[in-house]
């Protein structure tokens, strides 16, 4: 086995296993953790023991050689790319804290679609903050500079410096916790745990929640029990702020009703619902020790709307499932969502001009460059602080093939407020305050056309999502469509998780990522077990990261070709095949794939100079 310096993989054997212990023989070049984690610290070779004690306490020894390498950097390769005048890291981070990870993208200007975006980057100081194919692991409290530079002629370059923090630990007093007591009794119900009085338990649980929120409570724990939920409304039970819900393993089981309906001749607002919403901006909330299941076991797939899901998230922060069972639902267990709520500063094709605006709003003279000719009115997304650039279609993708754009805003009086340059599409970007106007400014050989709903070739648009939510040490499982619908988000981490039959229904897989398009950003799927027969589905997002994953016997994984600048590698691939496809240059590096396919259509564009760069896998006859 190949292990990239820095980085790590799992041995898959049973983790948090008594009866299993690893170790190796030479913890300089490369150690293992306790639950099987294998971790490289020096170039060289050495081996991973295993030990196994059966049922009469013989133990067998298993050995596993590991070659550490430093991370390839494609230095075999030579770049198509010729004219090239900067690089730019698009997505820079001033803070991390340790144990979180973050993809970091640079690209090459100028870059078209057909374009390679060979770069490398590194840190400054490797015991703070290490970097696998760009992802950056922070290690140790304190202070480096990433910077990324062409991998070519390393002549251009740009940098960031990145503060490495200790985790926050919030300790919550016995005064901050609100225990639940029985009987229980509240304005609109009566908490019942013996799965009886469906309507009269949700209400009262909805009034709990509001109740500890208000309050100030951090934490509120319900008794140990079996509750069961029923859906009268689309979205049921939101979930408030700064609150840790404990139910103590107890069962919440979703009944039938009538929004179970999967007719096609059901009206869309009384069919479907939502038991559990992360949503309205609400931040630092969890729940955690509870079986949220729907009503797949007592009702048939042609009976039932894919609209029915026991937890979604919409706009929120830092929430999530953890410590759960997720299971059977007639639709998806668990979807994340993106709601663009404001257009404005949209543009027709007819309003570009050819040349470039100056630092201080001037127009000049420059070929390859298309400006628009007139103020946009930025209406309702001046009253936002954070917008995104792009295609206003529902497919968004890139109708303005340069992936960069400068933008240039302006108050009521046309007074230049701020100029920002080199930014991505569908990337947050800040408002300035007073901003009415814009002029944008989009770097091609061709003037884009208009596309789309609104016949336009690009917008501004604010756009509420889910940022860093999770789902953490979570059994998903059981439903009649997927186990997690990915529609959105920015940096959502799904880790320590098992995923099983999960199938039914289109896309009928363990996770879909696919129609939040180009605005899915900066994903996390780490340490997870897939088991379904279509396992993880990945149609779009950028900056997504797969590592550490296994995907056993049962499972696929299809990477197709609306993805851009991804990142999968460390994971083992002990399943039915791997299809890999995508629109920029992606990273498939330091893999374990066991006698399976492998298929590698590699690019969304037959004319492009991008590719899946396969480095360092290892291939494995079962």
């Amino acid at each position: 086995m190949k292990l990239c310096l820095g980085s790590n993989i799992p041995i898959f054997i049973e983790n948090n296993n008594d009866n299993i212990s690893y170790h190796s023989e030479d913890d300089n070049i490369a150690y293992v953790t306790d639950t099987g984690i294998i971790k490289g610290k020096a170039v060289g070779n050495t081996r991973i023991i295993t030990k196994i004690k059966d049922e009469n306490n013989e133990v067998a020894e298993y050995y596993t050689k590991v070659n550490v390498i430093k991370e390839s950097r494609d230095n075999d390769i030579i770049s198509t790319k010729n004219d090239v005048e900067g690089i730019k890291i698009v997505n820079p981070i001033q803070k991390l804290e340790i144990g979180e990870i973050y993809p970091v993208t640079a690209l090459l200007y100028p870059l078209t679609y057909k374009d390679d975006n060979l770069v490398h980057i590194k840190s400054s100081d490797e015991s703070i903050c290490s970097v696998t194919y760009g992802v950056l692991f922070p290690i140790k409290a304190g202070v480096c500079t990433i910077s990324a530079t062409d991998i070519s002629t390393n002549t251009f370059i740009d940098s960031f410096e990145l503060t490495v923090a200790n985790p926050v630990t919030n300790n919550i007093l016995d005064s901050e916790i609100y225990n639940v007591v029985l009987p229980c009794i509240t304005d609109n119900g009566i908490l019942h745990i013996d799965g009886t009085n469906a309507i009269e338990t949700t209400n009262a649980i909805k009034d709990l929640l509001n109740y500890a929120h208000n309050k100030n409570y951090k934490k509120i724990i319900f008794p140990c029990g079996e509750y069961h939920l029923y859906p009268t409304d689309f979205i049921n039970i939101y979930i408030p702020s700064d609150l840790i819900i404990d139910f103590s393993s107890s069962v919440l089981q979703i009944e039938e009703s009538d929004r179970t309906n999967g007719l096609d001749t059901a009206v869309y607002d009384t069919r479907g619902y939502t038991m559990f919403t992360f949503d309205k901006g609400i931040k630092n909330s969890k729940i955690i020790n509870a079986k949220i299941y729907g009503e797949q076991l007592i009702t048939t797939k042609t009976d039932t709307s894919y609209m029915c899901k026991c937890v979604t998230f919409g706009y929120s922060e830092n929430c999530g499932p953890e410590n759960c069972e997720i299971s059977r639902s007639p639709g998806f267990n668990i979807s994340f969502q993106n709601n663009t709520i404001a257009y404005g500063g949209w543009f027709n094709a007819d309003r570009l001009e050819e040349g470039n605006i100056d630092d201080e709003g001037n127009n000049i003279k420059q070929t390859n460059c298309w400006r628009t000719n007139q103020y946009e009115d930025l209406g309702d997304v001046s009253k936002y602080n954070e917008f995104v650039f792009g295609n206003s279609n529902d497919y968004l993708g890139y109708n303005i093939s340069s992936r960069l754009y400068d933008i240039f805003f302006f108050d009521k009086e046309y007074n230049l407020l701020e100029v920002q340059r080199k930014n991505h599409q569908y990337y947050q970007y800040s408002i300035p305050q007073n901003a009415k106007y814009v002029k944008i400014v989009i770097f091609q050989e061709n003037k884009p056309n208009n596309v789309g709903d609104f016949a336009v070739a690009g917008a501004v648009m604010v756009i509420n999502q889910p940022y860093k939510c999770y789902i953490k040490n979570c059994i998903i499982e059981d439903n009649y469509s997927t186990g997690i619908a990915v529609v959105g988000g920015r940096r959502i981490i799904i880790e320590g998780s098992e995923f099983r039959r999960n199938k039914g229904r289109d896309p009928s897989c363990d996770i879909d990522w696919e129609d939040g398009w180009d605005m899915m950003n900066g994903h996390i799927c780490r340490n997870n077990i897939f088991e379904s027969y279509a396992g993880v589905i990945v149609n779009a997002g950028m900056n997504l990261v797969y590592y550490g994953n296994l995907f056993k016997e049962n499972s696929w994984f299809a990477f197709r070709g609306l993805t851009q600048n991804c990142r999968i590698f460390n994971n083992l691939f002990y399943n039915l095949g791997v299809e890999l496809t995508g629109q920029t240059d992606e990273v498939f590096a330091n893999n374990c794939l066991v006698y399976r396919n492998y298929s590698i259509k590699d690019k969304l564009h037959s004319d492009g100079n991008y590719s899946i760069r396969c480095i360092d896998n290892n291939f494995i006859s079962k």
